[in-house]
């Protein structure tokens, strides 16, 4: 297998062209090679592409769309954008809110009637943001046997779980939570305003125009797609087919190129983007103040280095995606993939570090050898759970003097920070409230206390519960001392007790691999009858005894 690299333009002469350009690197085919070198050559691979004031500097292409007949990868071929498909829907939406046929504030029920009064306007510019408040429906899905990405749905399967969800997440404005409903909902309104599906008002307004001769928005799970590349997951020697069994669209459903996505990128940070640009680009600001990153267009808007970016990536079943723009050098990254081992993230900060020739992230720092006396680290020990996101609960202790997440280790690197894997945990505890910073991004704790069941006590949890939110009747049972959630016979998952705050217990698990936690609300007298089902970006998913 070889790869196929285009180094179109000397990179010194156009980088270097005018004063404005003079942070950037003059040389960087070279680099951008040898990282790119380092990708398996004989699996799955993809195209990345660097662009410059229209002109191409960079263009990589490598491994196979498809590895069952070794076709390999080209300019033509054509992946799933997943996430980065929400700056299409986002700028669908911004087009109708410009020539006057929607508006930044409206109240999203007066185009979804569908969706619950929550006693509390959400508009579509909190759909926008992701601050609405509503549960990612995708996660919601985790609770039956049959979650996304083991079956298929279409918009009005995802349309029906995002609006029979009864309660939100939290007061709309209050908070930044990334969630795939806002997105899927746009895309319904986009239909019902224009009269013509969302894939037909796309085509129209922003594919052809920006010149993405190869993309579409996907239509039928069955469609046959020209050039599209086979996505996998696995490693080197043991990779499988990822399928993407899915008919919606507006959150992810772009099929593209990255050629085509380079387009989009010129196109839309151009001059054809005026009209749209402030709307675009203008980040949210919290009901605290608080400004977020993620803007109105669909797109993260960053200062890294003083440089601006506006960037998003996606991931759906083995493909990857990323779209990056620096507006002040006019420059366009993008890059597309059939697998789930390139790390867009990394990739991401890479290419910057040979552009710029600066960290895009600051490097893990090293652990130090650190002594702590006896007990010392006994104030960072507990259990904590976060109010912002009850699907998060950790658990601290020491072992032969060292500080434990669960079963791992913490590195330290001074007497109140540590490592954790990739990450550095900073503690602040004060009283029952821990401050942990990780990485910078600060997230607020509280102590809970631990409970340890008997089997006896065990036996106050079980009982059929169920969840019209859910529409899923779940069987608490004991099985081997342990409680167990049964679906059916052959769909199991295993409760770990994790913590008690009041009259709530709380047990933790892994649904189809993601974290679950359930909630028990014990009453005075009598047998529980209400549970609450907490996962990543979906809590409060109420159910009730079954009698």
């Amino acid at each position: 297998m070889k790869y196929v690299s285009y180094v179109l333009f000397l990179a010194g002469s156009i980088l270097t062209g005018d004063a404005g350009y003079a942070q950037l690197n003059k040389n960087i085919a070279g680099p951008l090679d040898s990282l790119v070198q380092q990708l398996p050559t004989s699996g799955p691979g993809g195209v990345l592409i660097i662009a410059q004031k229209g002109q191409q500097l960079y263009h990589r292409e490598f491994g196979y769309a498809n590895l069952e007949h070794q076709t390999p990868i080209t300019n033509e071929t054509v992946f799933e954008a997943a996430s980065v498909s929400k700056q299409f829907a986002a700028t669908a939406a911004l087009l109708l809110i410009k020539n006057n046929q929607l508006s930044l504030e409206d109240d999203v029920r007066k185009y979804v009637p569908e969706l619950p009064d929550y006693g509390t306007k959400i508009t579509i510019r909190h759909l926008l943001t992701h601050t609405s408040g509503l549960k990612d429906w995708r996660n919601v899905t985790y609770l039956t046997n049959l979650p996304t990405g083991y079956r298929l749905f279409n918009q009005q399967d995802a349309i029906d779980v995002i609006c029979r969800q009864s309660n939100l997440n939290y007061k709309p404005g209050e908070r930044y939570s990334y969630t795939n409903a806002g997105y899927d909902l746009i895309g319904i309104i986009v239909e019902r305003i224009t009269k013509k599906t969302f894939r037909d008002f796309v085509k129209e307004n922003l594919l052809n125009p920006a010149g993405m001769s190869n993309s579409n928005f996907r239509g039928k799970y069955t469609d046959i797609i020209k050039n599209i590349a086979t996505s996998y997951a696995g490693t080197p020697g043991n990779y499988q087919v990822g399928y993407t069994i899915d008919e919606t669209y507006g959150a992810a459903g772009l099929l593209t190129t990255a050629d085509d996505l380079r387009k989009w990128n010129e196109f839309i940070n151009g001059k054809a983007g005026e009209a749209v640009k402030e709307m675009r680009l203008e980040r949210y600001v919290l009901n605290n103040g608080d400004t977020i990153t993620y803007a109105n267009g669909g797109v993260w808007v960053n200062h890294i280095h003083n440089i601006k970016e506006i960037t998003h990536s996606g991931l759906i079943a083995g493909y990857r995606a990323l779209t990056v723009f620096y507006p002040e050098y006019d420059l366009s990254i993008s890059y597309m993939s059939n697998t789930r081992n390139i790390i867009t993230g990394d990739l991401h900060a890479e290419v910057f570090n040979i552009l710029f020739g600066k960290k895009y992230k600051t490097p893990l720092p090293k652990a130090n050898t650190v002594s702590f006396q006896e007990g010392e680290l006994k104030n960072k020990t507990g259990q904590y759970y976060s109010l912002e996101d009850l699907s998060e609960y950790l658990t601290f202790s020491v072992s032969d003097n060292v500080l434990l997440n669960y079963q791992a280790p913490l590195k330290p690197i001074t007497k109140n920070s540590f490592i954790y894997e990739t990450t550095v945990y900073e503690f602040s505890v004060t009283g029952d409230t821990l401050l942990l910073n990780r990485n910078g991004a600060a997230v607020t704790l509280h102590r809970a206390t631990d409970f340890n069941p008997s089997e006896k006590e065990l036996k106050e949890f079980t009982g059929n519960f169920y969840s019209s939110d859910v529409d899923v009747t779940l069987q608490f049972k004991i099985t081997n001392n342990k409680l167990v959630i049964y679906r059916n016979a052959a769909d199991s998952v295993i409760l770990t007790p994790a913590y008690r705050r009041g009259n709530e217990f709380s047990f933790r698990g892994f649904d189809h691999g993601l974290r679950v936690v359930y909630t028990f609300t014990k009453p005075a007298k009598g047998a529980i009858t209400d549970i609450m089902a907490h996962l990543p970006r979906a809590n409060h998913i109420p159910f009730k005894r079954k009698k």
